[in-house]
């Protein structure tokens, strides 16, 4: 091992250490804050039957989010069956819920290249499948923003910067839509990595560009894909409103589709583990929100008793979604896992050297 790789490896181990005590230290804040046992007690008292309800939209959603990807892979000219994708998108999820959000995406692609399909293709896939979903989900939080800020129900100043950020991000996303589909946005990109001498990172882009031809001017096919997306991402976001009902809280539906987007965006920011960590603070904080909610069962609408609500509403699905996240592991192990020669263990190990 050379003394760059080394230095570099000490950097990597030093960084998910400190990423490790920022988690356990936002999780441990949101928890004291509440009050550990009484949050406890409010999400063991949840609605069974609502629960329920919850847990099967999240799993739909997970079922739906493989469909897409199966698409995207066919619309590419890949011979594979929809079962098959499922096992691989599912498994990735379990990924996910045990590293970090992108962790099952390169899983996914690792997946394709073990069955002999080129690199580009599953990256241009498994990238399609993750960038369709977070304009989804910014266009979502845009129009729902829209619509509470024109009911009147944000108080004072507090819908600017939500308004204003929800704003930046679908621009965001909408300006990666058109570089993707423009060629000459893509002229530029090539020019640049040509004048840079980065000759890999130049093949990449030339192959990457290749692929993309397959769904320019397919109108059809990419609304297909935005449908498709719409319905995974209104079965998560439901499958978060069904908690509130489950704990006798009553918010608007609209606040979850303003909300889930930007805690789902957040997921992306390396403060998680899991899913777990800034994105229960930002919710929390949203939640708590003058306005927000509006009712609480058997309770007044004291300070503590919002704080408590908010906290409830934000753990309760987030331990929902991942224990299906988690079935995805059978996968790993079963008759499917030894067929393929899939390796999970070999595959962690491998990320870590």
């Amino acid at each position: 091992m050379t003394e760059k790789s080394s230095i570099l490896r000490t950097g990597t181990e030093f960084f998910k250490i400190l990423k490790f005590i920022a988690v356990a230290l936002i999780i441990t804040y949101v928890v004291q804050k509440t009050g550990g046992a009484r949050l406890l007690e409010t999400i063991k008292s949840a609605d069974v039957g609502w629960v329920a309800i919850s847990a099967v939209c999240f799993f739909l959603s997970i079922a739906l989010g493989s469909v897409q990807w199966f698409l995207l892979l066919r619309f590419q000219g890949v011979n594979v069956t929809w079962l098959s994708c499922f096992k691989i998108y599912y498994l990735g999820m379990f990924t996910n819920a045990l590293i970090f959000n992108l962790a099952g995406d390169a899983l996914r692609i690792y997946k394709l290249k073990k069955w002999k399909i080129d690199v580009t293709t599953g990256f241009l896939a498994t990238f399609l499948d993750r960038f369709t979903g977070l304009f989804v989900l910014s266009l979502y939080s845009l129009i729902a923003v829209l619509i509470i800020w024109q009911k009147g129900w944000f108080y004072g100043e507090t819908v600017k910067p939500i308004l204003f950020g929800t704003l930046f991000v679908f621009l965001g996303f909408t300006a990666g839509a058109l570089a993707i589909i423009s060629r000459r946005v893509s002229r530029l990109f090539r020019f640049f990595f040509k004048m840079m001498g980065i000759k890999k990172v130049e093949t990449f882009h030339d192959k990457l560009q290749e692929s993309l031809a397959v769904y320019r001017h397919q109108w059809g096919k990419m609304s297909l894909i935005i449908l498709t997306s719409c319905g995974i991402h209104s079965l998560r976001i439901l499958g978060h409103a069904c908690c509130a009902p489950a704990l006798g809280v009553a918010i608007s539906c609209w606040y979850f589709f303003a909300f889930i987007p930007i805690i789902s965006i957040a997921t992306l920011i390396p403060l998680n583990l899991g899913g777990w960590g800034l994105p229960q603070g930002i919710s929390i904080s949203l939640y708590n929100l003058p306005g927000v909610i509006t009712a609480i069962s058997d309770s007044p609408l004291s300070t503590d008793a919002v704080q408590l609500a908010a906290s409830s509403i934000t753990f309760l699905p987030s331990a929902v979604f991942y224990v299906i996240m988690l079935m995805g592991g059978f996968f790993a192990f079963s008759k499917f896992q030894r067929k393929d020669t899939l390796n999970l263990k070999s595959a962690f190990i491998e990320r870590l050297k």
